[in-house]
């Protein structure tokens, strides 16, 4: 990103693919993201409005139509051809959904977080997490739109196998009163036994055989 008086310009080695200014009345975020062939790019412009929206997204030189409150995270595909990114609905932080191939999914009260795609891009995983009044945070992966078990703790590091087959992911929980942790493992939808930690993400083995 460069700027002079009244424009900011998107350069990619030396040359100014976009440019933002005067009517448009944005500028560009320091949020840019290349598919991994480098053929796809995709950026967030802001530009407030009454509305209290004030990101656009831009992708392959193409501005979106619609105009969101906050978008964090971004994601191509390994094989360039899909898009995900994240919307969060009230300050950044609390609220939000996914947007995935243009399309909005699930909203969810606590927020979503970033999308990971399984290598082979047929599949995507978030974790989306919501609140009830007085109660504990919930949080669960989002898979093709279709939600998993609901864990009251911390979901993480979710894993795909290499033939995008199998996925994996840690599950944190605290019991009450005592707050003791117990750690395990989501494979394929079963649930490892419990330990006090499992530090690390899951590794699986080059057949994802394992």
């Amino acid at each position: 990103r460069a700027n002079d008086e009244d424009s900011t310009y998107i350069v990619v080695n030396g040359k100014e693919v976009g440019s933002h200014q005067g009517a448009f009345g944005g500028h560009a975020e320091g949020n840019f993201v290349f598919s991994s062939d480098g053929q796809h790019l995709a950026y967030v412009v802001h530009n407030p409005d009454e509305h209290g929206k004030s990101y656009l997204l831009v992708r392959d030189g193409k501005i979106s139509e619609e105009k969101y409150r906050f978008i964090s995270s971004m994601a191509f595909s390994p094989d360039g051809e899909r898009f995900a990114f994240t919307v969060s609905l009230i300050n950044g932080s609390m609220g939000g959904y996914m947007v995935i191939d243009d399309k909005e999914g699930e909203r969810f009260s606590g927020g979503v977080g970033h999308a990971i795609f399984s290598p082979d891009s047929r599949q995507v995983v978030y974790v989306a997490w919501t609140y009830e009044l007085n109660g504990p945070q919930q949080m669960f992966v989002v898979v093709d739109g279709k939600k998993g078990k609901v864990y009251e703790g911390n979901v993480h590091s979710q894993t795909f196998s290499p033939d995008g087959k199998r996925l994996a992911y840690i599950v944190v929980t605290r019991s009450h009163p005592t707050h003791i942790t117990d750690s395990f493992v989501v494979l394929d939808g079963n649930e490892s036994k419990g330990y006090i930690a499992i530090p690390g993400n899951p590794v699986f083995s080059s057949d994802s055989g394992h």
